[in-house]
């Protein structure tokens, strides 16, 4: 209120009331130019320190708009409102959300971004983009997001009444829209809670799945990698670094490259890269740093490394060296898993065990990187990476006990594949290393199963949540198949997401949607469900198996309908399977699993023909032997083909037919 305002109610007479108008009418003046001069200075100095965090104290303000101590003013608006809705559709699913309401259709329209501080989240939605917009063109309008980030969750909390357990990588989001922006508020105490705020901003607006909406989250595991490690031809480079999108998206935040096959990574540990070599590694760091997912290598001099070498020890601490120079900065591997379990005669003169040798060579290395890079995080992969293998002797309870303060030591549970891990197996294993473990977990990967004739597709089972209350690393061997590896992918991130509420059958669901594109996820689940089957589970097929059941109980009952119900359902789409599954996702996915798509053609056609035999056997009509003939080379051919689908639901049901109307 002006000072004019004030003197209104005071008694002067006329000369005296317009003398002190006069007096406040100038007061007015001067503060509104004082005013107006300040708001000039404050934009000038943001302009200038473009890259300063927002950080927030209002405690104990209770005024409608608050600040940071002067330099920003924090928008009103930023506090969750009374949404009336609750449909967000992201995944893995936040913890606390406040409501949603008016999704905004993406479809068709082009987006840019404005990121207010932060700089690396710029780094992250340019990265985004491109990935982005190789999968949406044609585009006819544009749409803003305005991102606004600011640091201090705590104050954010008391300003909004809201209380809450602050974690490590939480974030708090709200989303606005304003004429023709949307704005984004994004509160988070450190880079991953930020990062996690735009993987999250980024999957709605890739899955189109954009809402006014607010919601608190954060990760329960800290660290949730995946670990490129299998047997057999490591990904393809442009798949490799559309995979780390994808894996970003799902907020993944540790990708390892270590496979199997890379011979300057293992057989040719001692080669220094060649140019192309290191390209390739600089474009993965970069990618992955961008994506805010750390970059980590592995290098396996196992199978032939002489421990009392000094040679080989410069060898590999100049590798080691160069990932660093090639930004893998932040985590490094020294891995001993399926080399080499007794000493060369050289190195037995020196060295009394494996294991004595190994922490030797370890902690060397230890004390020569730290010095190169302070900061970074080391692993090992022991030889005797199994708690069976472990209970047999005492290498790895000597080695951990050596290097559980340097190294984060990794197991894959009671045995290689392991189809349960409980808290009873932590307990043993923590008993065994006196440290908590890497779970170094070997699902999906499918590399030297069934004769490589394997592909799993099906959600993680089998992990008591309570063991992530202690693990707080966590990395997946994945398929060979790049792309088809995101599915179950999907739902280990969901799992390390919010262990206590993971729910394998809604959460397989779930992922499919996240891979499929908008409104095919059902004809992807149709596929996907006859490739569940694997080591840590025999769940297979679950809808074709109980229709195969009912129509084996009750095939003498003459239904005519529900043998082609079955037929059709089943059969007949299992034939045109490459048909259905066009367009459904990633070409690439199609690519990956046309030999188990060719095979799922072929129960189609086997399993249309026998049931057709089996209404005739119903119906009295003699089924010749040219016929069951032929439905034994289609039986035959079947087993020879080693692409696993169906598990053992459509052999058994084709051997049960044969045998029923060969009677």
């Amino acid at each position: 209120m002006g000072l004019s305002m004030v003197f209104m109610n005071i008694n002067f007479n006329p000369q005296e009331r317009r003398d002190m108008n006069r007096l406040a009418a100038f007061i007015d003046s001067v503060a509104i130019y004082l005013f107006s001069f300040a708001l000039v200075l404050l934009f000038l100095v943001q302009g200038c320190e473009e890259r300063t965090y927002h950080i927030l104290d209002v405690s104990g303000r209770d005024d409608e708009s608050f600040d940071t101590g002067g330099n920003v003013q924090i928008p009103v608006d930023i506090c969750p409102e009374n949404y009336t809705e609750n449909r967000l559709e992201l995944y893995p699913g936040p913890k606390i959300v406040f409501g949603t309401f008016s999704r905004i259709n993406l479809s068709g329209i082009d987006i840019s971004f404005e990121i207010q501080n932060e700089d690396y989240l710029r780094d992250f939605f340019e990265e985004f983009y491109d990935f982005y917009k190789k999968r949406y063109d044609g585009t006819r309008s544009n749409l803003m997001f305005k991102i606004q980030n600011y640091r201090g969750l705590e104050s954010i909390f008391h300003k909004c009444n809201l209380k809450y357990d602050i974690k490590k990588g939480a974030y708090y989001l709200k989303t606005v829209k304003k004429n023709d922006q949307i704005i984004i508020y994004i509160v988070a105490d450190d880079e991953e809670g930020f990062y996690n705020a735009a993987k999250s901003i980024s999957q709605m607006i890739f899955k189109n799945r954009f809402f006014m909406t607010s919601f608190y989250d954060y990760p329960y595991v800290a660290f949730r990698g995946v670990a490129e490690a299998f047997y057999g031809r490591p990904w393809g480079e442009r798949d490799r670094l559309d995979a780390i999108t994808y894996l970003a998206l799902l907020k993944f935040n540790i990708f390892l490259y270590s496979p199997k096959a890379d011979a300057y990574a293992w057989a040719m540990w001692r080669t220094p890269f060649t140019e192309e070599e290191e390209n390739k590694l600089r474009m993965i760091a970069t990618h992955s740093k961008r994506l805010g997912i750390v970059p980590c290598y592995g290098i396996g001099p196992g199978y032939d490394i002489k421990f009392s070498n000094n040679r080989d020890y410069i060898a590999l601490l100049k590798k080691y060296e160069s990932l660093i120079n090639l930004g893998f900065d932040r985590c490094l591997v020294l891995a001993f898993d399926d080399t080499q379990k007794s000493l060369s005669e050289e190195d037995k003169t020196r060295f009394s065990s494996m294991a004595e040798a190994q922490v030797y060579l370890a902690k060397r290395l230890y004390e020569d990187i730290k010095k190169i890079k302070s900061d970074i995080m080391l692993a090992f992969v022991p030889n005797d990476y199994t708690t069976e293998w472990a209970k047999n002797d005492t290498y790895l309870s000597f080695v951990a006990k050596e290097l559980k303060d340097r190294y984060r030591i990794a197991w894959t549970g009671s045995v290689v594949v392991s189809p349960q891990i409980t808290i009873a197996d932590l307990n043993e294993i923590e008993r065994i290393m006196g440290t908590t473990p890497i779970l170094a977990d070997n699902y999906p990967v499918c590399d030297l199963m069934f004769g490589g004739g394997a592909a799993f597709l099906g959600p993680i089972v089998g992990r008591s949540p309570e063991i992530f209350e202690r693990i707080s690393m966590y990395a997946s061997n994945p398929m060979r198949y790049t792309i088809s590896s995101i599915i179950p992918l999907g739902t280990i991130s969901d799992m390390l997401w919010s262990p206590y509420q993971y729910e394998s059958e809604s959460s397989f669901r779930r992922s499919i949607w996240f891979f499929a594109n908008e409104e095919r996820e059902s004809d992807i689940y149709e596929f996907a469900t006859n490739l569940r089957s694997s080591l840590i589970t025999d769940k297979e097929s679950p809808e074709l198996k109980e229709a195969i059941e009912n129509l084996l109980s009750h095939w003498q009952d003459c239904n005519h309908y529900s043998y082609q119900e079955i037929i059709n359902k089943f059969f007949l789409r299992f034939k045109k399977m490459e048909e259905i599954l066009s367009g459904a996702s990633d070409i690439r996915f199609i690519n990956e699993m046309m030999p188990w798509i060719e095979k799922l053609r072929y129960y189609g056609e086997a399993g249309e023909f026998a049931v057709n035999l089996l209404n005739d056997r119903c119906n009295s009509t003699p089924v010749t032997q040219n016929e069951l003939n032929r439905l034994s080379q289609m039986m035959e051919a079947l087993r020879e083909d080693n692409h696993r689908i169906c598990g053992e639901v459509m052999d058994s049901f084709l051997k049960n037919v044969y045998d029923i109307v060969s009677r």
